[in-house]
């Protein structure tokens, strides 16, 4: 089993704000902030794998209509391994998206599925 644990600080970071038209261009706010990662792997019989990922943020506008956003991405993966280097991974992921004004909440919620062979 392998884990991980991280995270730090944002420097700057740029999220999508539809609301937001600066000039001919810009429809974004960006700002610092915080970020968290973990993720933990379990491998079993040097054939199967089972693993799960989350990476989390946190930023504040600085520039762009005043908000606070959370991001949030979920994943989990399974493999298994068929022949020698011949394996299969199924992967769904979850991006959340939510942006807190004072006057509104917007929230974006993704969802992926990949398979590879």
């Amino acid at each position: 089993m392998t884990t991980i644990l991280g995270g730090g600080p944002v420097v700057l970071a740029a999220v999508p704000d539809p609301y937001l038209h600066f000039g001919e261009s810009r429809t974004y706010d960006y700002g610092p902030g915080a970020d968290v990662r973990a993720s933990a792997t379990l491998s079993t019989l040097n054939r199967f794998k089972f693993g799960i990922d989350y990476r989390g943020g946190y930023f504040v506008t600085i520039s762009g209509n005043k908000s606070h956003h959370y991001l949030h991405t979920a994943s989990t993966s399974a493999s298994v391994r068929i022949w020698k280097t011949l394996g299969s991974t199924f992967t769904p992921d979850i991006l959340d998206l939510k942006a807190i004004t004072k006057t509104i909440t917007m929230s974006i919620k993704i969802i992926l599925l990949s398979v590879w062979l």
